[in-house]
Formats: structure tokens, sequence, C-alpha cells
């Protein structure tokens, strides 16, 4: 995938809310008001990422089963898993949700993990189909491979490395908790393989004015 046509929103949210209280002063003037940042002043606490399909037992036992999910909450017509400890995927059955599966796929998710090269050997193993396979490179800021869910979706296996690319992410992801299967799961994915983050990738033309949109209305920081 081409850096120049990413943007990268980490779901390793860190939350702050302010709560000002005021019985004896006045309301500021108008113009002395300061702008809301949604970041700490609402708080966000995790990402969920909808994707529609229509098979959904197919769908929930691969994410389930191959790549060892937990289902957070089960609704029935939609399972949320959880991928990370603030990441989630939810699968939705097409007839019930709000988008058809036959909609373009213009989201892809890149699975963030400390063992890729132990996924790799793994996944290559399924019945799963590759898009891009596993080819990393010395020196590059971050290595990867990508696969193909059951209906389309693009799921890229991703570990960040020690680059000048990546100062200000390695902390935080060196911070973050690897999720792995639960022990009374049945799954074929082997001990020790896990996910500590995701990265929802969306594609723009206008790099710039998406970018004003993301740090100025959402309140997001820049990390890559």
């Amino acid at each position: 995938m081409n850096d120049d046509f990413r943007v990268r929103l980490f779901s390793i949210i860190g939350c702050m809310a302010l709560f000002i209280v005021s019985c004896s002063q006045p309301a500021p003037p108008e113009e002395d008001h300061v702008p809301v940042n949604p970041m700490n002043d609402f708080g966000m606490t995790a990402s969920n990422v909808f994707f529609y399909y229509t098979d959904l037992d197919r769908a929930t036992k691969f994410y389930t089963e191959t790549l060892g999910l937990n289902i957070a909450a089960d609704y029935g017509f939609a399972k949320i898993l959880q991928v990370a400890p603030t990441s989630f995927i939810t699968l939705v059955d097409e007839t019930k949700g709000m988008h058809k599966s036959s909609e373009p796929k213009t989201v892809a998710i890149a699975l963030v993990t400390d063992q890729l090269g132990e996924w790799w050997d793994y996944i290559e193993k399924q019945d799963v189909e590759i898009k891009f396979p596993y080819d990393p490179k010395e020196g590059r800021p971050h290595h990867g491979f990508v696969a193909i869910d059951p209906e389309g979706y693009l799921l890229e296996f991703e570990r960040f490395n020690v680059h000048e690319e990546n100062e200000k992410l390695m902390p935080v992801l060196d911070k973050t908790a690897t999720v792995y299967p639960p022990d009374d799961q049945t799954t074929t994915v082997p001990p020790g393989l896990g996910f500590k983050a995701t990265v929802v990738w969306f594609y723009y033309k206008d790099m710039a004015g998406i970018q004003r949109f993301y740090e100025d209305v959402m309140g997001f920081d820049l990390i890559v």
C-alpha cells in the first residue's frame, strides 16, 4: 500500500476528561471561549469497524477460529469481536444492517502484532487468500502481508519497527498489551499469537484537506 494515500487512525487512545465548575464567577465573554477538542473534552474509549456479510456464520467462523478473535458481544445479526485492548470489529448480516456486502470495500484494517513472522507461517498454511505475501526488507519502518477475508475485506497483518518515522508511535505500542485467543475458545491459532492494535486505512484524493478535518474537527493528533 502506498503511504502517500493512506491516513493512519490508531485505536490506541488516551482519554482525558476535564471538568470545570464555577459557582461564583460569571461566564467568560464569548470571545474568550476555548475551542472544544473532542478527544480531550468528549473522550473516546475504543474503535469499532463494521464489516457486512452475506454469510455471517462463515465470517464469524473465520474470525474466531482462524484468527482466534473473541466474541465480546453477540446480537445474533451482529457479532462484536475484540482484536486488541481498545480495538473491535463488528461483523454484520447484510440483510439486517445499514449497508450491503456488495458495496465497494473502501476501508482496510491492519492488525498490529509483534509476532508477524509467526502469523505469516501460520496463515500461509490456512485456506486464506493472500493479496500481498510477507516480504520483509531491512530498514523499512514497518513490515506486513495482506490477506483477504471470506467476503473480500483486506486484512493487513503489520508490525511497526524501530525507525525514525515511528518515533512517536513506538512508545505507545510498547505500552499496549497484546490480546490472545481465550483459553476456552475453539481456534487453530498457535499459542502466543495475538494482536495489540488496529489501523484503519481510508483513501482520499485531498490528503491535506482530510488531515485538517481529523485534526481540527475530530481532535486527532498526527502520530506517524
